[in-house]
């Protein structure tokens, strides 16, 4: 009963050795009416829950609260932009953050492989092995999306990316997103047609739809105030003449609660990215007196965390984690048949590229001995080491069938004919195919043929 939201937050601040720049997280639950709530570090947790959401066991998410404006640039810990990093894929993933530029799209899901699986080896990253990944919704992750991720991919192979660099330079790209950073929130108008209110670190955005029909600066905001499911915002502008003049907005909610929550995110999304300092909450006495809500946040403003990550100590500790792979589907069809015929292309083209690289050349090679010494000496012949009383005869003749590529490898193996025996039938013997269907072959470099088989016995001993 007496646990409060902050012991909750400091069991996953320990779990994940989360000592810097866990202001930008929050812990989030789901009520019965598919609204998300924020977990308040200052309140009890029993009272923030109890009836209010399913369980037990309950179910919180430690997720991004805050989206920092320059994220590549104000955030020092890794394992921050990591954190980021993993919010903002799923949001890609789920529609909720929206790609519109398919290039810049397949950019960052090229980001996402290179931080998972290190530099692009042809030898097992192939267009079936990206498909594999998860990087947009269904209907927009086509063939071709994949083929240009594959492209990208294989770009970033000179670069030797680290997982670190990766996750900054993604999160380079991802912060001009048009939604970037958007909490959207469910409102109805005056007119009762339905808008969204989308919280970012510069302001309030409205949308019509997916339309943005308005936005307001926190800085033109003078006042946000809410009364049960009806929420004011009071913006200041400049008229014709230079004088400052309010307007006033309101909007609908679906019931007192959810406006309060809508009223509550907006001002700590203020507090957050406009204020230097946090303000801190007065004594009870003066709690016991207030006639309205008010908030008073409990955490460091951004301001003072891009200023302790100047000029904070430098011996700081960063913490220690653990990267883990994205999940993985099973891969396209379609890849997976291009990708088995691409391999057995590969492995007919090796093994009529082997008799070729043996013979040196397109033509037949006859390496003669010299025995008169008696001695067994090796003779040198290209890469090749030859041992005396043999000949070897290589037949290097590119064809287009299997049954011509066979015969094309085979090596003829002569041993030097005995005084006793026919060079011929030595021949015969060693070759396993009648003579006269070896005919003479002409060299590569053009000339006169090489000897036949049959002018073996010429170097016999």
């Amino acid at each position: 009963k007496q646990v409060l939201g902050r012991d909750l937050y400091e069991l996953v601040y320990n779990d994940l050795d989360f000592q810097y720049e866990h202001e930008y997280f929050g812990l989030q639950y789901t009520d019965f009416h598919s609204v998300r709530y924020w977990i308040d570090p200052t309140k009890p947790l029993k009272k923030q829950i109890k009836k209010k959401m399913p369980g037990p066991p309950y179910t919180f998410r430690f997720v991004v609260k805050f989206f920092s404006s320059e994220p590549d640039t104000y955030l020092k810990e890794e394992l921050t932009c990591y954190l980021y990093v993993q919010q903002l894929k799923a949001d890609i993933a789920a529609g909720k953050l929206v790609v519109n530029d398919e290039e810049k799209a397949a950019e960052l899901a090229a980001l996402v492989v290179q931080s998972e699986e290190g530099d692009f080896d042809p030898n097992k990253h192939n267009l079936a092995f990206v498909s594999q990944f998860h990087f947009l919704p269904e209907e927009k992750q086509t063939e071709e999306f994949e083929v240009m991720v594959f492209e990208e991919y294989q770009k970033l192979a000179e670069r030797n990316l680290t997982p670190s660099l990766c996750e900054k330079m993604y999160l380079n790209k991802v912060k001009y997103l048009d939604n970037y950073g958007v909490d959207m929130h469910k409102v109805q108008g005056k007119d009762d047609r339905t808008y969204q209110l989308g919280l970012t670190p510069a302001g309030i955005l409205v949308y019509d739809g997916d339309e943005k029909i308005g936005f307001f600066y926190w800085q033109r905001i003078s006042k946000i105030a809410f009364n049960r499911a009806s929420l004011k915002i009071v913006v200041s502008e400049d008229d014709a003449q230079g004088a400052q003049q309010d307007h006033t907005f309101v909007f609908k909610l679906a019931d007192p609660r959810t406006c309060k929550h809508l009223w509550r995110c907006a001002v700590e999304h203020h507090s957050f990215f406009r204020l230097v300092q946090p303000k801190a909450p007065p004594g009870k006495a003066k709690q016991l007196l207030r006639l309205r809500s008010r908030f008073y946040h409990s955490f460091r403003t951004e301001t003072s965390l891009v200023q302790a990550n100047q000029f904070g100590t430098s011996q700081r500790r960063s913490a220690r984690f653990e990267r883990k792979p994205s999940t993985r589907h099973s891969c396209r069809p379609s890849f997976a048949r291009a990708d088995a015929d691409r391999q057995l292309h590969h492995r007919r083209t090796d093994r009529r590229a082997e008799p070729a690289a043996a013979a040196s050349g397109d033509s037949l090679r006859v390496v003669p001995v010299d025995n008169s010494s008696g001695d067994s000496q090796p003779i040198k012949s290209g890469p090749e080491t030859i041992e005396t009383k043999a000949i070897i005869i290589a037949a290097g003749i590119p064809e287009e069938n299997d049954d011509d590529v066979q015969e094309a490898e085979q090596k003829l193996v002569v041993e030097a004919a005995s005084p006793q025996a026919s060079p011929s039938r030595s021949v015969a013997m060693a070759t396993k195919l009648p003579l006269p269907q070896i005919s003479p072959v002409r060299s590569a470099t053009g000339g006169s043929p090489l000897p036949s088989p049959s002018a073996l016995a010429n170097y016999s001993s």
